[in-house]
């Protein structure tokens, strides 16, 4: 079964990857990431889903012979009450019109990193100071690893949240499905 992912960052792939294998162990799966054009910053919960539609969607159309396209759109807004949130959401499509989405792990920034948004510095700036690790490795892990030292990763968020979406398909899959099955 082929699946398409509307990114090709490797902590996505891999996450619809492990999701895929927990849930239908018995059928082959080929997850295929493909580009998606930026859309408008989501500040937004409902912006990020929004972002997570319009990647599945992508995904679908760029990898026709795909049986879904799964998007993951993840970002740190404000809320009405002045804290900042990290939010992500996971939209599976099938390729018959049928879809699902789950919203992973929320969590809120603690205060001092929610300032320094507030005032408009990035997070990667933010985080800097907080974490003496690398770029590279504070993506890898994301700010969940970097708030929780390791013990989460976005990897783990985005996989349960993948498990979560697929939730309607689970027992429809043949053990012998094909591509676009």
């Amino acid at each position: 079964m082929l699946v398409a992912v509307g990114s090709e960052n490797p902590i996505k792939t891999q996450s619809v990857e492990q999701a895929l294998a927990r849930l239908f162990p018995k059928v082959r799966i080929r997850v295929q990431g493909v580009s998606v054009p930026p859309g408008p910053p989501p500040f937004t919960d409902q912006a990020v889903l929004q972002g997570a539609r319009r990647r599945a969607a992508h995904a679908l159309q760029r990898v026709p012979q795909a049986a879904f396209g799964v998007g993951i759109e993840a970002e740190v807004h404000p809320a009405t009450d002045g804290s900042w949130w990290m939010v992500a959401w996971v939209v599976v499509e099938h390729v018959q019109g049928e879809g699902n989405a789950s919203r992973a792990g929320a969590f809120r920034l603690p205060p001092h990193l929610a300032r320094q948004l507030a005032r408009g510095q990035p997070l990667h700036q933010a985080l800097q100071a907080a974490d003496p690790r690398t770029e590279a490795q504070r993506r890898a892990h994301g700010l969940v690893g970097v708030l929780s030292q390791g013990t989460l990763t976005r990897k783990n968020l985005y996989t349960q949240a993948v498990i979560l979406a697929f939730l309607p398909w689970v027992g429809r899959i043949p053990a012998h499905a094909g591509p676009g099955e």
